[in-house]
């Protein structure tokens, strides 16, 4: 009998056990983002949790801003740091650390800009420059307007080698820019130049659209 009961205890403890291990993973689960939003002007972007990322698909044509303050909802009782309301860097590798009985998870922040490739719309295929070396080129789509994102580039046909050019202004499907005067005119221009834009992350190459400095 005494033995009988030994092993009663010893079974019924050992499901008290089972069971308080079980409840202590459960509590680890909430360590969850709910939701992550950002409000914009006209929209908000909600962030998606995937692992320990934030997925931020951030919209077109909205540029990024350096700081945003999210709005941000946590499993029933975590705390999240920095918390809901604080100004963060918006930038990929910004983390967050959610909190719950001691035990913690980190997130990070990856941005993922959703917006269409740059285009050139027309059929002009050659430009030459004439002494004030500015051009303006038409037809792009797509754009974001923002001269400190943008950058184009000369390469020469006959040498490959790279020139940058001065960008002067931009709009949504314009790009106006100047051949700076130390790029020198010299046979290795005599094939023509084609074109590459860079602008807010994007590149598109113009192979067929040849520049020509002519003074």
């Amino acid at each position: 009998m005494l033995k009988r009961s030994l092993l009663n205890i010893i079974f019924f403890s050992s499901l008290f056990v089972a069971c308080k291990k079980e409840t202590e993973y459960n509590v680890t689960a909430v360590n969850d983002i709910v939701s992550f939003t950002i409000a914009l002007e006209s929209q908000q972007v909600n962030a998606v949790v995937k692992g320990d990322s934030l997925l931020v698909y951030w919209p077109w044509p909205v540029p990024l801003p350096a700081t945003v303050t999210p709005g941000i909802v946590v499993a029933a009782g975590a705390s999240i740091s920095p918390a809901s309301g604080t100004a963060v860097n918006l930038a990929t590798g910004t983390s967050y650390t959610v909190t719950v009985n001691g035990r913690q998870k980190t997130y990070y922040l990856k941005i993922i800009k959703n917006w269409p490739a740059l285009e050139m719309k027309g059929t002009t295929n050659s430009i030459q420059t004439g002494r004030r070396r500015k051009i303006t080129f038409t037809g792009l789509n797509y754009l974001l307007p923002d001269v400190s994102q943008t950058k184009l580039t000369l390469v020469s046909r006959k040498t490959g080698q790279h020139y940058e050019a001065a960008v002067e202004t931009i709009t949504d499907f314009t790009l106006a820019i100047r051949i700076p005067a130390t790029i020198p005119i010299d046979s290795s221009f005599d094939d023509g130049n084609w074109v590459i834009i860079e602008n807010a992350g994007r590149t598109l190459e113009l192979k067929a659209y040849l520049i020509y400095i002519t003074g």
